[in-house]
């Protein structure tokens, strides 16, 4: 257990990378300890420099018969990513799909196609984006938020956007904010106000009330336009908000933990 608290803290501090020593200490001593592929596949891709060196490590994982689980396949992708080595992530996957222990799920397709995304292959991203549709993410918030996200990325606001949108809302009765707030924005970036209008009012209709991040979007689009009187409206309207929901938070009671005699937290 001292082992894992160094290693998160040098994690933290981001030991520097030129210690390749300190990293082969902390590899025996976490190959001899139970499950340790997460642990130095997470700290190796934030102590290292854009994870360069990842990719050595699974080779050291496998070389003492620890088999890489769907977290290891993921932070590999990221790092053959962060070094634009686009084929070398699809021969991860290729790998992943021959292993046949790794099941592929939401987070395997929402990887890549955020790596697609970033690298500019959107047929690519695409693709990716509708094997992720086929998980159901529509029935979690953070994977259906991350997909419209994505798709707003590419663009592809009325095939990807909106379809992701009404598959979300036969699901869910109540509406998020914070998904609205990413409709409204693809459709104030495709100069479609009358939608994102709409889009708002329904929202409030559903008490999903109008946040910072709402007014903020149509303050953008207000001064991308040269109306420079609705832009100063939507900046009152944020400043406004802004200061209830900080209000709200005043307000709302603050619970202590029960301590029993001699006990102490840390």
């Amino acid at each position: 257990m001292c082992w894992k608290g160094g290693i998160k803290c040098c994690q933290r501090v981001q030991y520097p990378a030129q210690h390749p020593r300190f990293w082969r200490n902390q590899c025996s001593i976490y190959l001899r300890i139970e499950d340790p592929k997460t642990l130095l596949l997470g700290v190796r891709s934030q102590i290292l420099t854009r994870g360069k060196r990842v990719p050595n490590t699974i080779t050291l994982l496998k070389a003492n018969s620890v088999a890489p689980d769907s977290y290891s396949y993921n932070v590999w992708k990221r790092a053959l990513a962060a070094v634009n080595d686009i084929f070398g992530v699809e021969r991860v996957i290729d790998e992943m799909k021959r292993d046949g222990r790794v099941d592929s799920d939401c987070s395997t397709y929402s990887n890549l196609s955020s790596i697609y995304v970033s690298a500019g292959s959107f047929q690519k991203a695409e693709e990716a984006l509708k094997e992720l549709e086929k998980r159901n993410v529509h029935k979690d918030l953070a994977a259906f938020q991350f997909l419209v996200t994505l798709y707003g990325r590419m663009g592809n606001l009325l095939e990807g956007v909106e379809k992701c949108f009404q598959e979300w809302e036969s699901e869910n009765p109540t509406y998020n904010i914070r998904i609205m707030n990413i409709l409204i924005e693809a459709y104030c970036k495709g100069s479609m106000l009358q939608k994102a209008k709409e889009l708002k009012s329904k929202a409030q209709s559903k008490r999903a009330k109008a946040n910072v991040k709402t007014w903020e979007i149509f303050m953008e689009y207000h001064l991308k336009n040269g109306d420079m009187n609705l832009a100063m409206d939507c900046i009152a309207k944020a400043i406004s908000t802004g200061k209830k929901d900080a209000r709200k938070k005043e307000d709302e009671p603050i619970y202590a933990p029960q301590v029993k005699d001699g006990e102490c937290g840390g």
